[in-house]
């Protein structure tokens, strides 16, 4: 999986898929450090880009959307914490 962030873009087997904004952002906190565990407050600072975070809601919509365009075991769901990347130790 590679990122374009020139087009907002994840090249994912092969494929470019586009991603909204919010999508690309998060996408990118979870590469960028793979083997950590994000809150969803966390996640919603990054989404977001300002100090002012989105809500928790809008994550999960976001990680609904990633899954749907990723598959669905690509972001995993740490119970209680948040989400990480499946490949993550």
């Amino acid at each position: 999986m590679t990122l374009d962030q020139d087009r907002c873009a994840v090249h994912f087997h092969g494929e470019a898929i586009a991603l909204k904004r919010g999508e690309f952002r998060l996408l990118f906190a979870l590469i960028n450090e793979p083997s950590r565990v994000f809150t969803r407050a966390e996640l919603a600072l990054r989404v977001n880009g300002r100090s002012k975070s989105i809500g928790t809601d809008a994550v999960d919509l976001h990680v609904q959307a990633l899954r749907r365009k990723l598959g669905a075991d690509q972001i995993v769901t740490v119970r209680g914490i948040g989400y990480r990347l499946k490949h993550a130790s």
